[in-house]
């Protein structure tokens, strides 16, 4: 599998920004993801790491993957809340009908 040159750059960028702004080292970070220190040193040269590797190296920092690996932060906007209210209704029908049968099954007994 080939890897986007401007993915590698933009990773190797970010991930040696958080290690000096988190005053973290190579070894306290591979601790944290469960692999070498050495694995760190091919990350920090432009190795991109496995998936699982990547998560967990994101939350390790705080950041989403998106932004470990392009530098940005996601686009994806939160849920406007429009969404929310109609979740919200359907949940109260789904409440409601619960309500209803409980009450009929409480009149039977």
């Amino acid at each position: 599998m080939q890897q986007n040159n401007s993915t590698n750059v933009h990773f190797v960028s970010r991930l040696q920004q958080l290690l000096s702004e988190k005053g973290m080292s190579k070894s306290q970070l591979a601790d944290i993801v469960g692999v070498t220190p050495t694995a760190i040193g091919n990350y920090c040269s432009g190795r991109i790491p496995r998936a699982e590797d990547l998560h967990k190296i994101s939350r390790a920092f705080g950041v989403t993957m998106e932004e470990l690996l392009t530098g940005e932060r996601s686009k994806r906007a939160e849920p406007s809340a429009g969404v929310w209210k109609v979740k919200a209704e359907h949940a109260e029908q789904k409440l409601a009908a619960v309500k209803s049968a409980l009450s009929g099954l409480l009149k039977k007994i």
